[in-house]
């Protein structure tokens, strides 16, 4: 079976990490078990739940929904893959890139560990959608009307010029999916896509 790169893209609440865990479930009842999972922002809110001068800065950067810095942002998944990736044959991508040199830099890491078959896919939903949705999984960083608020103006800011950056690029195949579905019919859209 060929490897597989795929980078989620999608606003806060749009259903990218249920899609994930969704496609490894069904992968690893297929025998397909070699799965590196990239989720940036479970490392930030890792390091923001530690007793330091980052995690509190951090702590208060995610609660009123700031961009986190890029130097932060790169650090929180450049170390796990540096760590703990082995060559898995699918390699899934969660919360980056947000910013463009975050997407230069994940590109380079992926030229660097010789990817192929590279995926962005893009699940849409309107800001009402993810503003329901968020609302709805209770996680701290989600509460405040203006963390939420935040959160979708800079992925509505930065998200053209990062997606125009994959779609420029011949090492990639960036498809939108219509993400105000069905859980299942959004996976069974993601599964024909990869030809899963």
């Amino acid at each position: 079976m060929n490897e597989y790169t795929i980078i989620f893209i999608g606003k806060s609440g749009s259903g990218k990490g249920t899609q994930i865990k969704v496609l490894s479930d069904f992968l690893q009842s297929q025998g397909n078990s070699d799965i590196y999972y990239l989720q940036s922002g479970q490392g930030l809110r890792e390091l923001s739940s530690q007793e330091s001068y980052s995690g509190t800065l951090l702590n208060d950067a995610l609660m009123h929904g700031k961009l986190v810095p890029t130097a932060v942002a790169i650090w929180s998944w450049v170390d796990g893959i540096v760590k703990r990736f082995v060559g898995q044959k699918f390699f899934f991508v969660d919360g980056a890139p947000r910013k463009l040199n975050e997407a230069m830099i994940l590109d380079e890491l992926f030229d660097f560990y010789e990817r192929k078959n590279r995926f962005v896919l893009t699940i849409d939903v309107s800001d009402e959608w993810a503003k329901d949705k968020l609302k709805n999984r209770g996680r701290k960083d989600d509460m405040s009307d203006e963390s939420i608020l935040s959160r979708l103006e800079w992925f509505n800011t930065n998200s053209p010029e990062i997606l125009s950056f994959f779609k420029n690029s011949r090492k990639y195949n960036v498809i939108s999916i219509n993400g105000e579905q069905t859980i299942e019919k959004v996976q069974e859209e993601i599964r024909k896509i990869l030809g899963l």
